[in-house]
């Protein structure tokens, strides 16, 4: 793979901070080293390991378990989807109010666009596309049609949508600029393009445990608002309005930082966003901040585990996936990995099996490696017969 030297952002300089080291189940594409890049003119960081963006497509084509997954982005029907949607549709009306022709990129599920088509029926002329050929072919719609295609390819005439959401997708993709330019293709001159992504810059405002943020490892792109904003103007994308909230993640429990760019073929008035350096300063100084506080952790579970004969772990999420590349499941001990999710449980991880709950005995330690589901996985524990004694909690 070529090096990468220029942001594909804002064409600044890229400087090499460090790199991280991810997880992923045996065999997966984000088992990976990446080198930590950052931005110097407009903040963006760029997570660069050894893939390009036609195996991450094949990883959401086949391998990605959004299908049957809770959270962010996976086009769900949960409580915390209906707040966002709700959120979502309220600027819509603001910016369209006399509806059009709306195109969901990455809709996974097709959450949004059936939430759309339920609270504002006959308003917006609705569609789908999803490179994810399971999410398609069990949600897709007769009446709301979601196609299965590539967001370097978008399957739509050219100036054919007045609207065009992309919600977490752009934090996903390494050819930025391409995704940019097919939006831009697809849009009708007078039409909006909505962008959303995650906060970089507000991560340390929106803390969920330790790491979550830098941890993540499908995320190759962290976002400031700078950066956004001149990805767009870059290729003909005049921002008309930028909206920063904090929006509810699963559980309810804990919120993410939503960075949410508006933009239009037309001029306008609107002055650019300057980014306020002291915030992109911090993306790099947050990931290096929260691998420290990672390494505490490490220690700490280490030595809680000398205690034991037999350690089980349960949520294989991302959490846990980051830990053990971080050398968590190097100990002689008997370990268990346990997790409700039946797709997980087909998978390994250093080649331990993961099992159901129920088929492990409640003995030894039992660590809840979940920050957004600890709760249901400590209610379900105790109902197995594990005692709050037993039990660790990762923070």
């Amino acid at each position: 793979m070529a090096v990468i030297k220029r942001c594909p952002a804002c064409e600044g300089r890229l400087k090499e901070r460090g790199y991280c080291q991810y997880g992923d189940f045996d065999g997966g594409l984000f088992s990976y080293k990446a080198d930590l890049l950052e931005c110097v003119r407009c903040g963006f960081v760029r997570l660069q390991g050894e893939f390009d963006d036609q195996a991450i497509e094949n990883y959401y084509s086949n391998d990605c378990m959004y299908a049957s997954a809770g959270g962010i982005g996976v086009g769900g029907r949960s409580q915390e989807d209906q707040i966002r949607y709700r959120h979502y549709l309220n600027l819509l009306q603001t910016i369209a109010p006399g509806g059009g022709r709306l195109l969901d990129v990455g809709c996974s599920r097709g959450g949004f666009i059936r939430y759309v088509d339920e609270r504002a029926p006959g308003l917006f002329l609705l569609s789908g596309v999803d490179i994810d050929s399971t999410s398609v072919n069990d949600f897709g719609s007769r009446d709301l049609p979601i196609k299965q295609g590539s967001v370097f390819a978008l399957p739509y005439e050219d100036s054919s949508q007045d609207i065009i959401c992309y919600f977490h997708v752009f934090e996903h993709i390494l050819n930025v600029e391409l995704v940019m330019e097919e939006a831009a293709r697809v849009l009708e001159s007078t039409g909006r393009l909505m962008v959303e992504v995650p906060d970089a810059a507000l991560y340390s405002l929106a803390r969920v445990g330790t790491n979550f943020w830098p941890g993540m490892k499908e995320h190759v792109n962290h976002f400031t608002l700078k950066a956004l904003s001149m990805l767009g103007e870059r290729k003909g994308l005049h921002v008309t309005a930028v909206e920063r909230v904090l929006l509810p993640m699963k559980g309810s429990i804990k919120d993410y930082p939503s960075l949410m760019v508006l933009f239009s073929k037309e001029a306008n008035d609107f002055e650019r966003v300057k980014a306020d350096q002291t915030l992109t300063k911090n993306i790099v100084s947050f990931f290096e901040d929260e691998r420290r506080q990672q390494e505490i952790l490490l220690t700490n579970l280490h030595h809680c585990f000398g205690f034991y004969d037999k350690v089980t772990l349960w949520g294989a999420g991302l959490e846990l996936l980051d830990l053990s590349a971080q050398g968590l499941l190097e100990i002689n001990k008997v370990i268990h990995i346990i997790d409700s999710n039946l797709i997980k449980q087909k998978k390994r991880l250093t080649g331990i099996r993961i099992e159901a709950p129920e088929y492990v005995d409640p003995t030894g330690l039992l660590v809840i490696t979940s920050y957004l589901s600890v709760d249901d996985i400590r209610a379900a524990a105790i109902g197995l017969g594990w005692t709050e004694k037993q039990i660790f909690y990762i923070f």
